[in-house]
């Protein structure tokens, strides 16, 4: 890593823990199909990070079949990150879960400067 990109991960920790908050991040893992549920059964991994909330992003979304959903951005420091966070997972804040519907990451080198999160919150 070069040592403007460590700059700009360690700008990019600083900003969003002083603006944001810290949330949980939910890692949705299936672990193999259950019979006693008739189902697949998924277990869950959770580790703490800060995100912010881009409070310019939001739009309602008609997916095919569903309700109405607002969409979000959150942005995240990777500092807490250790696993990569995927569509599926969920984002908690202030007692509110959030679905991932698409992560990308600010990685122009390769290492990961900051995480937008598009997300959820239902109807």
């Amino acid at each position: 890593m070069t040592s403007i990109y460590a700059g700009f991960i360690a700008l990019a920790n600083r900003l969003v823990k002083t603006k944001g908050a810290a949330m949980t991040h939910v890692k949705r893992t299936a672990a193999g199909y259950s019979p006693s549920l008739s189902a697949a059964a998924v277990t869950e991994a959770s580790q703490s990070v800060y995100g912010v909330f881009n409070t310019s992003s939001g739009q309602r979304n008609k997916k095919p079949g569903s309700d109405t959903h607002v969409s979000q951005e959150i942005l995240c420091s990777p500092q807490g990150f250790v696993v990569a966070p995927q569509p599926g997972d969920d984002m908690l804040w202030n007692g509110r879960r959030f679905t991932i519907i698409a992560a990308d990451s600010v990685a122009p080198n390769g290492d990961v400067i900051l995480w937008q999160l598009e997300v959820s919150s239902g109807s």
